[in-house]
């Protein structure tokens, strides 16, 4: 066998070593992806916290932002500078009891939080209320920073639609226009 004929079988056996190291390579991503997705999902609960984004930063639990909204409305018409955190706090744990939130999980419950944000000259309640929702590691790997800002933009942004509706309601009554 010639020079050239054993480089080529060595570079054949290499090739094949490594298609092998890369198939368990693979396989071993594949097991430890597998692994981790399923922890994520049944230690860290990570199908739950999602459902309780859902459920109170995006309003879905709809007796829950019911109830929340008639606790906090009239003290969001006032100026924001009005508002204090321990007020927020108990109007929040209002309207979990008044809810069938009563009903969630203690530990999903104990993330929420309502607090205002920063607020300049003119701002009413409604310009800074919002709600948070905490989350650990290792569940912050995958609703870290920037998907939780997220949350609380369509927070905001749902949270003034009902606030439009009882605006609009009251301004037709108040010029007597008919609902049909």
């Amino acid at each position: 066998m010639g020079v050239r004929a054993r480089t080529l079988d060595c570079v054949a056996r290499a090739y094949r070593v490594a298609a092998c190291l890369e198939h368990a390579i693979d396989a071993e991503f594949a097991l430890a992806s597998g692994q981790l997705c399923t922890r994520m999902l049944r230690a860290f609960r990570l199908f739950d916290h999602l459902r309780a984004l859902k459920s109170y930063l995006l309003l879905a639990q709809g007796d829950f932002a019911d109830a929340l909204l008639q606790t906090l409305g009239p003290s969001l018409s006032r100026p924001a500078s009005t508002l204090y955190q321990h007020n927020l706090s108990a109007a929040l744990e209002t309207a979990i009891r008044a809810s069938s939130a009563q009903y969630e999980d203690p530990e999903i419950l104990r993330r929420l939080d309502a607090r205002s944000l920063e607020f300049g000259p003119g701002d009413t309640g409604w310009d800074t209320f919002t709600l948070e929702y905490r989350v650990d590691s290792p569940v912050n790997a995958v609703l870290d920073a920037s998907a939780m800002a997220g949350y609380q933009l369509l927070f905001h942004y749902l949270w003034r639609v009902p606030v439009s509706y009882a605006q609009l309601t009251l301004a037709r009554q108040r010029l007597g226009v008919g609902a049909g």
